[in-house]
């Protein structure tokens, strides 16, 4: 499958499920009964809300937190978050401090993180650019470990995250992409890079 094929299911992955939020209120027996009553339908069919029951009564019984996680879909591997980014307004003298050559510094704001992004042009390169990027925040959220590139579905680049948050992607060519930063069940997307300006 492709990564876009990939986020697509993750997307649509139990969207005909209820939320958690409702399906803990059916547990507590707080829902009305016209919103029971879709939910009694749905969990005749579905293993998926089964399941996620099961380990609310499991940790209720336990005296966990009611907190539950969806379960992972048989075969497709485990369910993946995507954060999408919104850019942030230029913060003038704020600017963090990155270089600021090219078409300059972008900030998003992005599932809790910040990402900063700084196009410049690829020295090496000419007409090519390079994004240097550093994503802070999201203490206690998993890692992501790669930064991608994509164009028209497919990868156009990618390249390491290190652990402080940096990472580097040269010889872009001009064009609009989708740049998304992954790890194990997490998707953090930017999906209007714009690099055919400057």
């Amino acid at each position: 499958m492709t990564p876009f094929e990939d986020a697509l299911g993750a997307a649509l992955f139990r969207r005909s499920c209820p939320n958690s939020l409702d399906l803990v209120r059916y547990y507590d027996g707080a829902l009305a009964a016209e919103m029971a009553a879709p939910i009694d339908r749905h969990l005749e069919i579905c293993a998926h809300c089964q399941d996620e029951l099961h380990r609310l009564n499991a940790a209720r019984r336990a005296g966990a937190p009611a907190r539950p996680e969806p379960a992972p879909a048989p075969g497709l591997g485990e369910r993946v978050r995507i954060w999408i980014g919104r850019l942030l307004p230029p913060a003038g003298a704020l600017q963090p401090a990155m270089a600021l050559r090219g078409q300059g510094a972008r900030t998003y704001d992005v599932g809790g993180r910040r990402l900063l992004l700084d196009i410049q042009p690829d020295r090496s390169q000419p007409r090519q650019r390079t994004i240097v990027g550093r994503l802070t925040g999201g203490k206690g959220d998993p890692a992501v470990r790669t930064a991608f590139l994509m164009r028209a579905g497919e990868t156009a680049g990618a390249g390491p995250i290190q652990a402080g948050g940096q990472f580097i992607l040269r010889g872009v060519a001009p064009a609009a992409y989708r740049l998304i930063l992954a790890g194990e069940g997490i998707e953090l997307h930017i999906p209007d890079l714009d690099l055919t300006g400057g």
